[in-house]
């Protein structure tokens, strides 16, 4: 009987240890999915790019210059306009209050986590102008392909509502239709592809990311941006003396929900000792083919904030280089398109 009970006994406690690893692991599951919620949400109330560009740029001189900053924050909220001068404010009032100039800008909406990272890391070495002049040049970046972006739709579209005026002209002049029936046909198209333009706006807020990262083209360009983005802020982070998971936990902040939940398992994993690469590459974050002998070799060398930064440059080339056969292929698309709707109302 003894060796059966002692058995009973055994598979009792195995059992319950293997329920306790099951709840631990559900807890930290939930642990991270709440972090990513509560980033979210913070995310929500952060000021545009375009004015934390200024901002960024404008501390980090007045901070070079020796100026305290403190007293750089209060010229900021004198010269800066409303919007920016009240958040400016905020922050210093969070200052006044013994927070550091990163948790002040977190709590006024001035940075997000990876940014408030970043600064912090700096600051702890006496140095944050350099992580506010980076943070500056890396906003700078994002305005300007933005800024390309629009300035190549512009002629296309152009061109596009020249040719739904143009298309119904010839039958007004014929008089085989009144001016209403011609305003009707002329904002038909017009209307089709302001609807068609704020639906490619909207489906990627609100369409889950496995399946927004599931489509051919959209998916591809997903993934690409935010390696570009992840490598560049993980360079930074690292090279500012964060460690490994820490570095990832503030880098999450510039990806999708999705990919954040899945950052926030290779933080743990890493904080248990994993390679931070290694751990990426068996999370799918990063390209088995292009990313992951460069960036292994690269840790294993002690080189990875380097090779980081030089992929992450690398990728914004690619993206480029793609930006530029849409360039170069859109707007005829566009005139196409545009030619034969205006010979098909001729006709």
């Amino acid at each position: 009987m003894a060796p059966a009970v002692w058995g009973t006994i055994r598979l009792i406690a195995v059992y319950q240890y293997r329920m306790r690893e099951r709840q631990r692991r559900l807890r930290a599951d939930l642990e991270i999915f709440e972090r990513v919620a509560r980033g979210s949400r913070q995310e929500s109330n952060l000021l545009d790019e375009g004015r934390r560009e200024l901002l960024f740029g404008d501390l980090a001189r007045l901070q070079h210059a020796g100026i305290a900053t403190q007293k750089a924050m209060a010229m900021m909220a004198e010269a800066s306009e409303p919007r920016l001068a009240s958040r400016v404010r905020r922050a210093a009032g969070q200052l006044a209050r013994g927070r550091s100039l990163a948790e002040a800008f977190r709590f006024a909406g001035l940075a997000d986590g990876a940014e408030a990272a970043l600064i912090a890391a700096h600051a702890e070495s006496g140095r944050p102008e350099i992580a506010l002049q980076a943070l500056a040049e890396m906003l700078g970046r994002r305005r300007q392909r933005r800024g390309r972006m629009r300035a190549r739709l512009a002629l296309p579209a152009a061109v596009f509502l020249l040719g739904c005026l143009l298309a119904p002209l010839p039958a007004l002049i014929a008089q085989r239709i009144d001016a209403a029936a011609y305003l009707w046909r002329a904002m038909v198209p017009l209307l089709a592809a302001v609807l068609g333009g704020w639906l490619l706006v909207q489906l990627p807020r609100r369409l889950p990311a496995a399946l927004l990262d599931a489509l051919p083209l959209l998916g591809r360009g997903r993934r690409l941006a935010e390696r570009e983005r992840l490598f560049e802020l993980l360079a930074r982070l690292l090279q500012a003396g964060l460690p490994g998971d820490g570095a990832l936990r503030a880098a999450a902040n510039v990806l999708s929900p999705h990919r954040r939940a899945q950052v926030g398992v290779a933080a743990g994993l890493v904080a248990g000792g994993a390679p931070l690469t290694d751990t990426l590459a068996d999370l799918g974050l990063l390209d088995r083919a292009d990313d992951a002998p460069l960036l292994v070799a690269a840790e294993h060398a002690g080189e990875l904030p380097a090779m980081l930064g030089r992929r992450a440059e690398a990728l914004a080339a690619l993206r480029a280089h793609r930006a530029s056969i849409i360039d170069e292929w859109l707007p005829r698309l566009v005139y196409a398109g545009v030619a034969a709707y205006v010979v098909s109302g001729m006709l």
